[in-house]
């Protein structure tokens, strides 16, 4: 067990180069009338490293031509459509823009969405002693299923953070994973560690409400990877 107290905390929403991309989500249909803007389910928009971006080749539009089911990549030198990262926000250009063609888009996208301190990070790795009938001694040691968990002390988040904890939609959806971000210096500037927990989902915990905002406090959590790396 490693625990971080006072250290920086970081929750985030994302998808970046260690989650892959997402893929052909659907954003919209065309209405035909000059430029259309359609948006991105999530945002904002950004590079594989987490990055915001308003460079069209670094994502991929699609549009299905009428023909439900095919997708056909649109141009990505800004002359079929021009993206504004910070917003989510996809222009499909007028001289593209067909009344009825749907429009799907591959895109990265981070997004921080809660901050906190005095992070518990627990991994068990499980191990199997193997015995062979008749020796007391262990003839050899694998690797057993590995668990990640721990609790955040203090975690100050909004109403709409506090529905993806226990699945939003008046919790008719499954819980929405995140990535926890920890700075052991206290610091997230460029140049500075950072330990991540991948696919974070939390169990529970305490919330309380006071000037401030929402806080939850002791939140129990589990992870499918640790990494580490440098800001």
């Amino acid at each position: 067990m490693t625990t971080y107290h006072g250290t920086a905390a970081k929750l985030f929403l994302e998808r970046i180069a260690a989650e892959t991309l997402i893929l052909k989500e659907f954003i919209g249909i065309g209405d035909g009338a000059g430029d259309d803007d359609l948006y991105t389910a999530n945002f904002p928009i950004t590079t594989d490293a987490g990055v915001v971006t308003d460079d069209e080749l670094l994502v991929n539009v699609y549009t299905d031509e009428l023909t439900p089911g095919t997708w056909h990549e649109l141009e990505d030198d800004g002359s079929e459509f021009l993206i504004t990262g910070a917003t989510g926000l996809v222009q499909i250009q007028a001289a593209v823009n067909v009344n009825g063609e749907r429009y799907s888009i591959d895109y990265f996208y981070r997004s921080e969405v809660g901050t906190g301190q005095g992070v518990t990070i627990d991994f068990e790795g499980n191990l199997l002693d193997v015995h062979y009938l008749g020796d007391r001694d262990p003839a050899e040691i694998k690797a057993g299923v590995i668990a990640i968990s721990g609790t955040i002390n203090q975690l100050w988040c909004d109403r709409d953070l506090m529905g993806k904890f226990l699945g939003k939609a008046d919790y008719t959806e499954l819980p929405t994973d995140f990535s926890l971000y920890l700075y052991p210096s206290g610091s997230s500037v460029a140049g500075q560690p950072y330990i991540k927990v991948s696919k974070v989902k939390f169990g529970g915990g305490s919330i309380s409400v006071d000037v401030a905002g929402i806080l939850a406090t002791n939140m129990n959590y589990k992870g499918t990877v640790i990494a580490v790396g440098t800001v």
